[in-house]
């Protein structure tokens, strides 16, 4: 199963290569996390909406689809060209690139398929339907927390190379993100092992913020990621 941590770091690794510009990286890695953003649908749907089942609903369908990644590139090209802005063409190639790895790297490890072509009902998986055992499911799941850990370490290690960083008291903050993931790690290890009920619901009180803090941990600190591909062309703010 992929994780939105790990997903980051496949996306920082994206950015690294030869063929693609410098300048993308941060962008990259967001727009490699913005796809799990719907379990924020899924979170509304079990809260506020009359779904049985808002899991299968929102999830791994329209932000892990082909159509999402056109519609973010369109849209930051069409914003580039109203607001005469052509940096924003840059977070349009560099989003729809993240997003591309993500589906990609979901492809092959998500246990569960995407919908590659939604909002046809088509959903790609490669694992023929394979369903894990409960616990080894939340095993899993606990595992997003680790890789959120490795995520923050990985900006807290870049920020040491980093001169004259723009939000140094931002760090702080991010060390103390980072022994918290480790914490939850243990707790929902712990509560996967023991087949606690409603584990799903605890897992997305904990994996909501640690998905947006991500987010905004690379936003804030991307200089850390610009400083460190000395290669780059152009700033992405």
């Amino acid at each position: 199963m992929a994780h939105a941590g790990a997903h980051a770091i496949i996306g920082m690794y994206t950015g690294k290569l030869p063929f693609i510009k410098k300048n993308l990286i941060v962008p990259i890695i967001i727009g490699s996390l913005i796809p799990d953003l719907d379990i924020f649908a899924v979170a509304f749907g079990k809260l506020f909406l009359n779904i049985l089942d808002p899991i299968h609903f929102f999830h791994r369908k329209a932000t892990h689809s082909f159509l999402f990644i056109i519609f973010i590139y369109l849209f930051f090209q069409i914003l580039s060209e109203l607001l005469n802005k052509p940096k924003l063409r840059y977070w349009g190639k560099g989003l729809s690139i993240g997003v591309l790895s993500h589906i990609l790297v979901d492809s092959f490890f998500f246990l569960n398929g995407i919908h590659l072509l939604w909002p046809m009902e088509m959903e790609l998986n490669l694992w023929n339907k394979y369903q894990p055992p409960v616990i080894i499911s939340n095993l899993l799941l606990a595992f997003e927390f680790l890789f959120f850990r490795i995520l923050a370490w990985i900006i807290l290690e870049l920020s040491i190379n980093t001169p004259n960083l723009n939000n140094p008291g931002f760090l702080h903050l991010i060390s103390k993100w980072k022994t918290i993931e480790f914490y939850l790690f243990i707790f929902f290890i712990f509560l996967a092992i023991i087949n606690i009920p409603g584990f799903e619901i605890i897992f997305g009180l904990g994996y909501l913020p640690s998905l947006l803090m991500s987010i905004i941990s690379v936003w804030v600190m991307q200089d850390c990621f610009i400083d460190n591909n000395q290669n780059g062309e152009i700033n992405g703010s």
